[in-house]
């Protein structure tokens, strides 16, 4: 069986927290003592407590290459998009609804581009994908259509998180999706 790293501990004690909606009352001795690490591999690995919310941006930022890699190989973008789009979905109803609020929260009173740039990549790979073959009108740029998507994303995420968790955000996300891509494809 693999030990778990100290920044492994780290990071799953901070899970707990947020759960808990204790996290925002922790201090960083608190969180260590709790994950039963030091104070300086604490600051090893992150900056302030605010950086491991920014990591918690990084784990799920690879879990969506890695589906990429693995599920959006369909020749047909759009369908591409849908995978993608229910991967999110799953992100979502598989993460506590308090975690999922803090982290929103958190990231809208301390946005950084950086956190969500690989999400928006993935999307824009796909548009110009689908603009290469010909799936895509010219109706919209590339930009202005990556906009409208993470727009539609972050706006869905949001309200599944106010509405705690009681939302159908598979049926309104994909709804929407779909009236913006019968607007931009081709």
């Amino acid at each position: 069986m693999k030990k778990h790293s100290n920044k492994d501990k780290i990071i799953e004690q901070v899970k707990l927290l947020m759960d808990e909606d204790a996290f925002s009352t922790m201090t960083v001795r608190e969180i260590c003592g709790r994950a039963d690490v030091s104070i300086g591999s604490f600051y090893h690995h992150f900056k302030s407590k605010e950086d491991l919310i920014m990591e918690l941006f990084r784990i799920s930022s690879k879990r969506a290459e890695e589906n990429q890699r693995l599920n959006m190989n369909n020749e047909n973008e759009w369908k591409n998009l849908d995978a993608y789009i229910l991967f999110q979905i799953k992100l979502l109803e598989e993460t506590p609804i308090d975690r999922l609020k803090y982290i929103y929260t958190y990231n809208l009173n301390h946005y950084q581009p950086a956190a969500l740039a690989p999400n928006r990549d993935i999307i824009k790979s796909l548009l110009v994908r689908a603009q290469t073959k010909g799936q895509m009108n010219r109706q919209l740029t590339i930009e202005e259509s990556l906009e409208h998507i993470f727009a539609l994303i972050l706006a869905n995420s949001i309200n599944y998180c106010m509405r705690d968790a009681q939302y159908d955000i598979k049926k309104q996300l994909l709804d929407q999706i779909h009236h913006l891509v019968a607007l931009i494809s081709a």
